[in-house]
């Protein structure tokens, strides 16, 4: 049983890894433990969904040179004073106030945040891998934003891969696949 919850699960490490390679990204790039935690932030929040966006915003914005402990308060500083109201958490308008508050912030401009479609697709990976695969998978989109590949193409990219690895590992679960995914990987 895995108990700090915001220190990635050492079972992790080797998805982590299977999904970095897959969008090109060395793993020891990422800050898993910061990752999580921002994540957890903006779901306490009660804008559960723009955890993943949150996430691919950081992402983004350290892709274009962004000092990660300055980016990552740029975003906390970006959520609503008051959590938000159970009945008011799928309206939109907050979530683009949001990523709004965040662009402006980051100096980065909102149309570079695809609002729709990261929720879209870290539900993908979540009910395809790992959920909490989900945000390090948007965080890696927004890393990759200017690699060239399309955002879609380098979703596939990941979820093919770790597909590849849950059953290359033979280890699968309601909850998505366990174990190493890579016999590469030690685990």
């Amino acid at each position: 049983m895995h108990l700090d919850e915001t220190q990635p699960s050492p079972d992790l490490q080797p998805w982590l890894e299977t999904a970095c390679r897959a969008v090109g990204i060395p793993s020891h790039r990422l800050d898993t433990a910061a990752l999580i935690a921002l994540a957890g932030q903006v779901a306490a929040s009660g804008l559960r969904p723009m955890a993943p966006v949150a996430a691919h915003i950081w992402g983004l914005a350290l892709s274009r040179g962004g000092d990660p402990e300055t980016t990552r308060r740029a975003i906390i500083e970006s959520l609503p004073a008051q959590p938000v109201a159970t009945h008011e958490r799928e309206d939109r308008q907050h979530w683009q106030l949001f990523v709004q508050g965040c662009c402006h912030r980051l100096q980065l401009a909102p149309g570079l945040v695809p609002l729709e479609e990261i929720p879209a697709l870290t539900r993908e990976v979540a009910h395809a891998s790992i959920r909490p695969m989900a945000p390090v998978v948007a965080h890696l989109l927004g890393l990759t934003t200017d690699a060239g590949p399309t955002l879609r193409e380098r979703t596939d990219a990941v979820l093919e891969a770790l597909s590849r690895a849950a059953t290359v590992s033979g280890q699968q679960t309601e909850a998505g696949p366990t174990g190493n995914p890579d016999p590469q990987v030690a685990s």
